[in-house]
Order: structure tokens, then sequence, then C-alpha cells
């Protein structure tokens, strides 16, 4: 038998030409325009083949790494994306805790997969930024985070089901006070905080910048600071990756906090009663500022250091933003100018960094190998599973699930969600060792992987596991018991 998993794109190759959404982030609308500021949708046929970054195979694992833990947030939102709340803390979990509601976080994935880890090494490389990419693996029906805003910029890779989103870009958005927010433009330390204890709804805020509902492929970019939420449809769960570009430490500001430490700048602070310390304490205390330090926190422009072009734009724009940080020194200058000679120092510092990163990623990318997509769940033969319902499900509604080893009878309890239980009770029921998890149809072939994940790290061995794509199905599973469930 061979199967097809229509529910999830097709495999990646490391030869690809394009790499998923650069033919955009290379374009000059996106880095004149976009880029810092506003926010922007690129359909899934611009972007690329979203199978370039991720399939099923990465997502089982990511799930079956890290001794089976997780980070998960959240839960169901009745009500849709209704409240603008404090956010729930990210904590320890595992992956069942998906059929509870709750997001299923992993961090980091470029350090563990060869294609992300390209990816981000490409990203670096040419636009100066360091990048890392998250998972967010949410169920139906359900939201993570409240509205917030982030340090960093993110560009948002539907990978499979449906997101619905909501972005206020603040260059463009003014909040009033009956909000309860105050959001930070380009934000180094300041994300959104509430000002009163009740939360309004979400109708109380401006209309959105942007509202699209991101389909497999789509590209969402969110600039740094902008305010943003996202929440799943019911019936579709929903599986993206947030890449996140670093660029609160790509900002002038940075920029400026390296240029004190040059011998031509140590000159000038010389000559107008400073040091280095000096001005680098007023800078920062400047940048901290709300409004008179937003163009300072703001990202240096993409690839800056890498043409005349770029360094003479940046020294231009520094002038302008250090002349009134250097009118507060006790011998203000009656004239300062950078020459563009004098930010190669910077330059050299910026790339050094870089250079470490793209390095490491590189290597991880030779070094790293990618799982092939499964496509069954493989019953090991003599492992039964049986369900027992909980004594009071009005106190607690988890399930109980006995794995059985026919061999020694050695069983293991494992406490199950009910969300899981109809997938657990097809699970059992199969005659045959391989289950294909494209045969539940839809979004429950996402869920079933999901499970089968969670079921990988329990019990006693051989465990449940997936197998390849194309898979023969093999004999009738022999069972130790005839208790169906």
């Amino acid at each position: 038998l061979t199967l097809a998993m229509r529910f999830w794109p097709s495999a990646f190759s490391l030869a690809s030409a394009s790499l998923y959404g650069f033919d955009v982030l290379q374009g000059s609308q996106f880095q004149d325009q976009q880029w810092g500021s506003h926010s922007i949708l690129v359909a899934a046929a611009s972007a690329g083949e979203i199978a370039d970054l991720f399939h099923a195979g990465d997502l089982f694992r990511l799930l079956t790494g890290a001794n089976g833990t997780v980070q998960v947030a959240g839960g169901v939102a009745s009500a849709g994306m209704q409240a603008v709340s404090p956010q729930p803390k990210r904590k320890k979990g595992q992956v069942l805790d998906f059929f509870r509601g709750s997001t299923v976080a992993v961090n980091a994935v470029e350090m563990k997969l060869p294609q992300l880890a390209q990816w981000c090494a490409e990203f670096t490389e040419q636009f100066g930024v360091v990048c890392e990419v998250n998972v967010y693996l949410t169920p139906a029906g359900a939201q993570a985070f409240s509205v917030h805003n982030d340090k960093q910029d993110v560009f948002a890779a539907q990978v499979f089901g449906k997101k619905d989103w909501q972005v206020w870009d603040l260059d463009t958005t003014s909040f009033g006070a009956d909000v309860g927010i105050d959001p930070v433009i380009a934000p180094f330390r300041h994300t959104v905080s509430l000002l009163t204890d009740s939360a309004p709804s979400l109708s109380a805020l401006p209309a959105p910048t942007l509202g699209p509902t991101l389909q497999p492929g789509d590209l969402l970019y969110v600039p740094r600071g902008s305010l943003h939420v996202a929440s799943t449809l019911p019936g579709s769960p929903s599986l993206h990756l947030t890449i996140g570009a670093l660029s609160k430490s790509f900002a002038y500001a940075i920029a400026a906090f390296h240029l004190a430490d040059t011998p031509w700048f140590k000159h000038i602070l010389d000559s107008v009663g400073w040091n280095v310390d000096k001005f680098r304490r007023v800078l920062m205390g400047r940048a901290d500022t709300k409004n008179d330090g937003a163009d300072l926190r703001r990202s240096l422009p993409m690839g800056w250091a890498s043409g005349d072009q770029g360094m003479r734009a940046v020294g231009l724009r520094l002038q302008e933003l250090l002349r009134p940080v250097l009118q507060q020194a006790p011998l203000p200058p009656t004239n300062f100018v950078i020459p563009q000679e004098e930010l190669q120092p910077v330059v050299e510092i910026f790339e050094r960094h870089t250079r470490k990163v793209v390095n490491e990623l590189r290597n991880l990318t030779e070094s790293l190998t990618r799982a092939e997509a499964p496509g069954v769940v493989v019953l090991p033969d003599g492992l039964t599973l049986q369900l027992e319902a909980p004594a009071d499900p009005d106190v607690n509604g988890d399930w109980t699930l006995l794995l059985t080893r026919c061999a020694d009878g050695e069983v293991a309890d494992v406490i199950v969600p009910a969300g899981a239980v109809s997938l657990l009770r097809y699970l059992a029921a199969s005659a045959e060792d391989v289950v294909p998890l494209d045969s539940v149809g839809g979004a429950r072939s996402v869920e079933l992987l999901v499970l089968a994940a969670g079921l990988a790290r329990v019990g006693p061995e051989p465990r449940v596991r997936l197998g390849p794509v194309a898979h023969v199905v093999g004999s009738r599973r022999v069972s130790c018991s005839s208790e169906e469930l």
C-alpha cells in the first residue's frame, strides 16, 4: 500500500534553487518600504514551497526529541480572539497536552533541522540579521497568546491548517487610553503592558492594519513592536513557523554603541567633555524613552554593510540621531559629521558576529540529516491498548491508557486527555499492524501524528512509532487480549 500524504506538503530538497520567501525579502519594495515598519502578507504562490522548510517528518522528530518534553501555552478560546489579557506563561509540558487545547511550541529548531539551518544561514549572510525559528502547533479553535508585541521582527510561515491573524502597525495606528495598552515602537525592553485590570474586548481596538487568514504556504511579516494576535479556526489545527529576525541587536542605537569605541569617535568625545561610558549611558537612556528614542531603536537597513550606498545612508542617519545626544555634552559640537570610512570598524563588529553564526549554521546544515516524511503509525505486535474512563469526569476528565506487553505482562499506565480518546480507540481497533495517517482524513491526520508522537515516548518497548510514506502493510496484529475498547 503506497500512501499519499494529502494533508502535508511534499518532501524538501537542499538543492532548491530559490529558498522559501527570498524572492520577496530580496526585493527593494520589502527592504525599502516594509522592513521594520509595515506588515505584509505574501501569498503562497509568491512565497514559494513551504515544504522547503518543514514537513511531517520534521514535526515527528521534534515532538519525540528532548525526552518528550515540550513547551505548552494557552488553551481553547471559546469566543475566539476576544480579549487583550496578560500573556499566559509558557511551561514545560507533554506532547499530549495538544489534546487539552494547548499550543505545543518547540524553540530554536534551526539548530535541529538542516533545511532551517540553511535558511537562517542564508538570511543572516545576505541581510546581516541573525534569525531563529520556533514551531507552534495549535489545536483547532484555540489561541496561545493574547494581543502582544515582540522584541524581534517576525516572519510567520504557515505550514498546514489555517490561522486567523490580526496585526496593528504602530506607525499607522493610534491607541486611546481606554484600550488599556501602551505599545512602544520598535521596543528594546517595553513590550505591551496593561494599563487597567479589566482587559477590553478586541473590538475596542482600532481596525487592524492586516487581518488575514493564513493558508498553507503563506508568509506574514510582522515588524518588531507591531501588535498581533492569532487563533485557529474550529475544526482546523494549525502549524506555523515563527522565524524571528533578532533586529533588537541590529538597531541604530547598537551601531552607535559600537561606533563610540572607535579611535575617531573617542577623539570627538574628548572634545565635547565626555568619555565612552558617559556617551553610552546617555545614548541608551535616550533610546529607552518611548517617543524620543523610537528612531534610535529602529532597525538598520537590511544588508546595509555590503556596499557604499548602504553605509552612506546609515552614516547620514546616524548623524541626525546622534546630534541631539551630543548636544547634552558639556561642550556640544557645532558641526557633527561621520566620515563613511569611520563606519568600517562598526561593520567589522557586525560581520564578526554574523560570520560566527553563519559558520555554525553551515556546519549544522552539513552534519544534520532530515527525517523521512512518515505515512503510517506502526503498532507493535503484542502491545495492547486499553482505556479506563475517569471516575468523575466533572472533577477530572483525563482517561487512563493501559499499555500492556503480551510477552511478560508489563503494564504502563498513561494519563491521556479526553480529546485523544477517539483516536486511541481508532488505533486500538485496528486489525493490521500499521494505520495510515491519512486514513482518518484531513486535519485528523495531523492529530493522529501528534498522538503517535506522544505514545512513542511512553509504555513498554517496543513502542508505537511512525513509518515512511511508502509502507507495505504487514500481517494482522496479534493481541494478547480480546477485550475491546
